[in-house]
């Protein structure tokens, strides 16, 4: 028991003690519903991990469970809709006092969140109009796009919705301020990268590098905390690879997917890894 306890988080992508807790979380979950089950809890939920972290195929998981394809489809889809009601709501912006338990003070004002942008392939669609929307102009593929928020010491504290690759980082912040900017209080300020030049320029509170060589080396200090809070989401596989849901006539599906599973591996990374 000792290596498997030793080499569970590399597989599994969270410690035993963490994933034996969403295993007694998804039993009482299951005993408020009548559902069919090829599968324990146990290895429902490994199933439901091996996809977030390795994002393998259906096809692998069911050779290695010796069950079919669809069986398969079933149990992960449960796994991901219950991960996702039982974690998303712990994403918030919260208040200023928790905001600020972590920033950087500037002039009369504090420095409490950095904003970034990150895009995940997608495959292309036979769908002319949603090849278009989902095709990035910036990243040169098909993509979903999502902005996330960070407290300065990395706590991931809101994400947008899902949106398709068309959409750059500040088209989604302006579709978007009513849900996170504007709850911010007058005094705090954000830092991104100069792809936010244009909100800086339209007012917003979002500082972005300039001539200022001194300032520009303290900003980037603090924006390199988002970049590594995104290496660690994409080092669970489903938030790094293609997306292998085909696009055909509806984007909601797709995005629906992205969000879900971005949210879970967010909260995963706030307080599990």
């Amino acid at each position: 028991m000792k290596m498997e306890e030793e080499h569970f988080k590399e597989v599994i992508g969270v410690s035993l003690d963490t994933f034996g807790m969403f295993v007694e979380k998804y039993k009482s979950f299951l005993n408020t519903r009548l559902l069919l089950h090829h599968f324990s809890p146990t290895d429902e939920m490994i199933i439901g991990f091996l996809q977030l972290w390795h994002y393998p195929t259906d096809d692998l998981i069911a050779a290695i469970f010796n069950v079919d394809k669809k069986s398969i489809w079933r149990i992960r889809n449960r796994i991901i809709d219950f991960l996702f009601q039982y974690l998303h709501n712990q994403i918030s912006l919260e208040n200023f006092p928790t905001r600020s338990l972590c920033c950087w003070p500037i002039f009369n004002s504090l420095i409490t969140l950095a904003i970034d942008g990150s895009e995940q392939p997608v495959v292309t669609s036979t769908n002319k109009l949603l090849d278009a929307e989902f095709y990035s102009s910036k990243k040169h593929q098909h993509s979903i796009n999502k902005l996330v928020l960070t407290r300065l010491d990395g706590k991931i504290m809101w994400m947008s919705n899902s949106f398709s690759g068309s959409n750059d980082d500040v088209s989604i912040a302006r579709a978007t301020r009513c849900s996170w900017y504007d709850f911010l209080t007058p005094t705090e300020y954000i830092i991104g990268d100069s792809g936010f030049d244009p909100l800086s320029s339209d007012g917003w509170r979002i500082l972005t590098p300039g001539s200022n060589t001194e300032f520009n080396r303290l900003l980037s200090s603090h924006r390199i905390i988002i970049e590594d809070i995104f290496a660690k989401m994409k080092s669970w596989d489903i938030c790094s690879k293609c997306i292998r849901m085909p696009l055909l006539k509806h984007e909601e599906d797709v995005l629906d997917y992205h969000d879900k599973v971005w949210r879970i591996v967010a909260v995963l990374v706030n307080n599990f890894c």
